[in-house]
């Protein structure tokens, strides 16, 4: 994702290569489908759609569909895409729709609306696009997918400067730009995409002139990200609030383990995987998730991986 493909696929063939030596199906299932996804980003189409179908046929056989399984549709959506095969790629949707309606999976299906929205892209139609990668964004937030809105919010001003808005492709590249700063390599090294929103930055600053795509992008890149979604979706801003989140040097009485632990649920960790870290009984770890949501006022728990992306700054008592 970092755009160093070669050190990816080395990485990748010995992943299967050991799966295939242990006689591991399901982590092999899952290097197939990594290193087709990686053939996809290389830009060898033929040989990433094989991989990727061979591992879709694994998932499909073992019927055991956990969220990275899940993640192999917008991986083919993709491929499809940009093979040019968008009935394929819509087919692949409606499947995975159904799946994650069924499992409740909602960060697979962010990315197989967006995906199906690169493939829309790619074969020449701007609105189904639009669409799509406005769906995505929807639903990328209820996963707080900050990688999402990035590619999203990029891929969205292409088609806004395809539209002939300028003022909001500015906008929202700079807004863009603004996102990927804190991620690394924009839209996950994929060379050509990034080769084509090269041009697409190029020509609106060519199209605006350097006074007035500077004032917009710098715009763009001032909104903070709900807003920045608000605008993409048309609608009013957010209103500020005072919090946690927005004040962030004002702590809110977190003890020290109650840091650690926040800082553990803020890279993913369940309530059992935390009390095994911390060597602590998982009733223990599940009255400190409780004490920190009273304190910082929240009902769930993706609200304190959202108030801990403020706080990285902030040093733990």
């Amino acid at each position: 994702m970092q755009g160093d493909d070669q050190a990816a696929l080395a990485l990748l063939e010995e992943s299967r290569n050991l799966a295939q030596e242990l006689g591991e199906d399901t982590l092999l299932a899952y290097s197939i489908q990594s290193l087709g996804w990686a053939k996809v980003v290389t830009g060898d189409l033929p040989e990433a759609i094989a991989l990727i179908d061979r591992a879709l046929t694994r998932h499909r056989a073992s019927d055991r569909w956990t969220a990275p399984a899940l993640a192999i549709f917008p991986m083919r959506e993709m491929a499809a895409g940009l093979a040019g095969d968008t009935g394929q790629a819509m087919a692949l949707l409606d499947e995975c729709r159904n799946m994650c309606a069924r499992l409740g999976e909602r960060w697979v299906l962010s990315w197989a609306l967006g995906n199906v929205g690169i493939a829309w892209w790619a074969a020449g139609n701007r609105q189904q696009a639009l669409v799509c990668l406005c769906d995505a964004l929807r639903v990328k937030r209820h996963v707080i997918d900050q990688f999402g809105y990035a590619v999203c919010v990029d891929l969205l001003s292409w088609v806004a400067a395809a539209e002939g808005d300028w003022t909001r492709a500015a906008v929202l590249q700079g807004a863009a730009n603004k996102m990927w700063e804190s991620i690394g390599t924009p839209l996950g090294g994929f060379a050509d995409l990034i080769d084509e929103g090269t041009e697409w930055r190029t020509g609106t600053r060519g199209t605006l002139g350097e006074r007035t795509y500077q004032t917009a992008a710098e715009h763009g890149a001032g909104m903070p990200t709900e807003e920045v979604i608000a605008y993409v979706l048309g609608e009013k801003p957010p209103t500020p609030t005072a919090g946690p989140a927005e004040t962030p040097a004002a702590t809110p009485g977190l003890t020290k383990r109650e840091w650690e632990v926040a800082t553990l649920i803020a890279q993913g960790l369940t309530n059992r995987e935390i009390a095994d870290r911390l060597v602590i009984a998982q009733r223990t770890a599940e009255g400190h998730v409780e004490r920190i949501l009273a304190k910082l006022g929240f009902t769930k728990r993706v609200q304190i991986v959202a108030w801990m992306a403020g706080q990285r700054e902030l040093p733990a008592p």
